[in-house]
């Protein structure tokens, strides 16, 4: 149980740390890494700690890369108009 509750919580910093921090690609990359080192050392050495430290930085990888990827699929293209009076025309098909 706390291994999953090792997990959700990195998973929630990493989302919390992208947010204000705007880490990026290169420092999930970073965490990544640092998960698979750990995951081999837990592989060879069996010591229960590696593993929860693999948890943690995949934790992390997946929630900074979370947040990246919805943020780069939000619609930047009525950025532009931000600030000015804007008027939109359309048809109602239904009521």
């Amino acid at each position: 149980m706390h291994n999953l509750f090792a997990f959700l919580s990195s998973f929630a910093l990493g989302i919390i740390a992208e947010f204000w921090l705007n880490l990026g690609w290169p420092v999930a990359l970073g965490f990544a890494s640092l998960g698979l080192v750990f995951l081999v050392y837990y592989y060879f050495s069996r010591v229960v700690i590696y593993a929860l430290a693999t948890l943690i930085f995949f934790g992390l990888t997946l929630g900074v890369g979370r947040l990246i990827l919805t943020t780069s699929l939000i619609d930047h293209e009525l950025d532009q108009h931000l600030g000015q009076e804007v008027t939109f025309v359309g048809t109602v098909r239904a009521a």
